[in-house]
């Protein structure tokens, strides 16, 4: 093993030949599980005679040369720090969970360069976390819109975010969202499942497209109903985490979340069934009611199974609260 870089080589004996390669690495790797070493593999950390691999059932032949990164090298960040007050829902030394707030990008884009969730990482991790994405995006596994609240992961490795996004790619993260829409649902739940992709009219919004090489998949579930289904509480699971997925699929079903200032807006919503208090409420509502409040995964390194739940915040907290007493 390397000693800087702890890249393992090892060179296939006869005895081991025609045996599949993530069984072969356990065989050679002490304290690491044969699913640690799969997400390993899925992640582009191995190389076969000195091509990437990434195929877990290939059988290795005799004298065929396995290198495995265990512990990828980091590279300095130079992004600005931001001192902000993050919201540390659980970490160790490979992961941290946030409850990211609404208001705030997750990382530098245009007019905002410095203000960002990934700025205030830099500030509380220094270089102390991934950095295989964009230099722009430290840590950053993947993201909530600007105005959406909930909970994300980031990575401190560069080990854990890899297999991270190979997870996110095979859909083994599980993100349910809570969104308050206008209309109710018949049936209760279901999944919409459509084309995807960037709108020619506005290349600012995402749509539903009739045909095109990305789907998008969303769960929905009806979790309760105000002033007979003029409102609709609703948890969305993604199945697929394409841009403002959530809230263009809920637009396509005439279920448009509250507050959005993007999608749905032309469809009128009656509500006067509301009181007074609800209207103004929803009125002044200065975001889209999205929280991102469940995820469960897999720990990335550890194999521990994941289970994370956080309240609404607030702002959105007031809303039902005042539905609620209207239904009383």
């Amino acid at each position: 093993m390397d000693n800087d870089s702890k890249i393992l080589t090892i060179v296939v004996s006869e005895i081991y030949k025609n045996t599949r390669l993530d069984k072969f690495i356990s065989s050679h790797v002490a304290d690491v599980s044969r699913t640690q070493l799969q997400k390993s593999i899925k992640a582009s950390f191995v190389t076969l005679n000195g091509e990437v691999c990434t195929d877990c059932k290939r059988m290795v032949e005799e004298n065929d040369e396995i290198r495995i990164d265990l512990s990828p090298v980091k590279k300095e960040s130079h992004m600005q720090p931001f001192d902000f007050d993050l919201d540390i829902v659980f970490e160790d030394e490979h992961i941290a969970l946030i409850n990211k707030p609404p208001y705030i990008s997750v990382h530098p884009g245009a007019g905002n360069l410095n203000c960002t969730i990934a700025n205030a990482l830099v500030a509380k991790y220094g270089d102390a976390l991934s950095d295989v994405a964009d230099s722009s995006r430290p840590g950053i596994v993947h993201r909530l819109d600007k105005d959406t609240s909930g909970l994300m992961i980031i990575a401190k490795t560069n080990a854990a975010h890899l297999i991270l996004s190979s997870m996110l790619a095979e859909r083994e993260i599980r993100r349910y969202y809570i969104a308050l829409v206008y209309g109710a649902f018949s049936p209760f739940s279901g999944t919409i499942t459509t084309f995807y992709g960037r709108s020619k009219r506005d290349p600012k919004k995402m749509c539903v497209k009739r045909y095109g090489k990305k789907t998008a998949i969303t769960h929905y579930k009806a979790l309760q109903t105000f002033n007979d289904e003029t409102l609709s509480i609703v948890e969305c699971k993604l199945e697929t985490g394409r841009t403002h997925q959530i809230r263009v699929h809920m637009e396509y079903a005439k279920k448009p979340v509250v507050g959005d200032q993007t999608y749905g807006r032309s469809l009128n919503h009656n509500l006067s069934l509301l009181s007074d208090q609800a209207k103004l409420n929803i009125k002044t509502l200065k975001r889209q009611f999205l929280h991102a409040y469940k995820l469960e995964f897999t720990h990335p390194i550890t194999d521990e199974e994941l289970s994370f739940e956080i309240d609404v915040p607030q702002d959105l907290k007031a809303v039902i609260d005042t539905l609620e007493l209207d239904k009383a």
